[in-house]
């Protein structure tokens, strides 16, 4: 197997699996050490999300792993203008999807609902991510200040959502979507342009 580092080659061989995870246990130390992480890795050609478990149950196939490695303040700053961007997308979304709920729904609108409902898990775990990255780091910088509050709010709002659906409130879910989550979000881009971000 050849594992690669930023195109760098590492040179060592290894007679399996509990000797790999050994040294990748210890690569990761020296990644945290330096405030760095794993933004991708390739193997075999093909760029795997769940990296970890896919070298466990492949290792004995694997020919080439390929990582490509970033600093906590390169993935903060990519991180949070994904976000900024998606943030506006999210406000739009709201406004018209949150509108369906008081009539009703067919199918496909039932579609459009379900691809705001992962937009806002995306946009959960980004800030999930970047409040790890951050505290991880030490920071106590404005992002983990707006960041913070805005997580907490969002969570209690999701978890009225969900209610909402799931007892079949669909006046009440549209009225979340469209009057309460909507200024969580509108919140976080007036913070995010106050800040110049």
């Amino acid at each position: 197997m050849k594992l690669y580092v930023d195109d760098h080659e590492i040179n060592r061989d290894f007679d399996g699996l509990t000797e790999f995870d050994e040294f990748w246990k210890e690569l990761n130390e020296n990644f945290k050490r330096e405030k760095k992480v794993i933004s991708s890795a390739v193997i075999d050609g093909l760029e795997q999300d769940d990296y970890n478990q896919y070298i466990v149950l492949n290792f004995s196939s694997i020919k080439v792993i390929t990582l490509n490695i970033v600093s906590y303040t390169e993935l903060t700053d990519a991180s949070l203008n994904e976000l900024i961007i998606y943030n506006k997308k999210i406000i739009t979304a709201c406004d018209s999807i949150g509108s369906l709920f008081y009539g009703d729904l067919t199918e496909r609108e039932w579609g459009l609902i379900e691809s705001l409902m992962q937009g806002y898990q995306w946009i959960h775990q980004c800030i999930s991510g970047l409040i790890a990255i951050l505290i991880e780091n030490n920071s106590s910088d404005q992002r983990l200040v707006i960041l913070e509050p805005a997580l907490n709010i969002l969570e209690n709002q999701l978890q009225e959502l969900d209610g909402a659906l799931q007892g079949q409130q669909y006046v009440i879910a549209g009225d979340i979507i469209k009057y309460e989550l909507i200024d969580v979000f509108k919140v976080l881009d007036e913070q995010f342009a106050e800040h110049g971000w």
